[in-house]
């Protein structure tokens, strides 16, 4: 796909749902859903409830970082919100044939504890997407370790920008994105 075609494709990510349909069934499904525990997301949500989505540099906008509990694959509950937010663009966006969860860490320590560390995280943050009703088929695992900081530098504030998960749209309609392999140059985490 040439440069054009895959501006052209990023450019189209960007959403806003605004019609009207019918109100949620379960009101314990949306009340769960606030608290920010993993609830499958109800089929009949109704789109005008949806946010607006936005994609820069070839990632989602997300309204918070996903964080975990230190030196760990388990997700912080302050993570359910944003969570719930990528399982909501998932069902706004089946063109998204599948989303890239990357997961990138901070220079510290060893680096091959570091990338399996990554590749950990990112199977956790699947898991909760899944729990939340995205098809597991549309989501790819992916860590970096520290390949792809993204401030160099050894401070706080570097080591805390660098310790991320990203949403990258990497197939639309069965089509790679940009022309770029799915995994993104990362490597693709398994379940052992």
């Amino acid at each position: 796909m040439n440069a054009r075609i895959a501006a052209l494709v990023c450019a189209s990510l960007i959403v806003t749902v605004g019609c009207s349909s019918p109100e949620p069934k379960s009101s314990a499904a949306s009340a769960a859903k606030s608290s920010g525990t993993a609830t499958t997301l109800d089929a009949t949500l109704s789109p005008a409830k949806l946010p607006t989505f936005k994609i820069e540099n070839q990632r989602l906008v997300i309204p918070e970082p996903v964080t975990f509990q230190t030196g760990s694959h388990d997700l912080d509950e302050s993570s359910g919100p944003t969570l719930d937010y990528v399982a909501q663009f998932m069902t706004a966006r089946p063109d998204v044939t599948v989303l890239r969860v990357e997961c990138h860490q901070s220079r510290d320590g060893d680096l091959a504890a570091a990338q399996r560390l990554t590749e950990q995280r990112a199977l956790s943050v699947v898991r909760a997407l899944v729990a939340r009703g995205v098809d597991r088929k549309r989501l790819l695992a992916v860590g970096f370790g520290a390949t792809k900081p993204v401030i160099s530098g050894n401070t706080p504030d570097a080591k805390a920008a660098n310790r991320r998960v990203e949403f990258a749209p990497a197939e639309m309609r069965g089509h790679a994105i940009g022309g770029m392999p799915l995994d993104g140059g990362g490597v693709v985490a398994t379940e052992d």
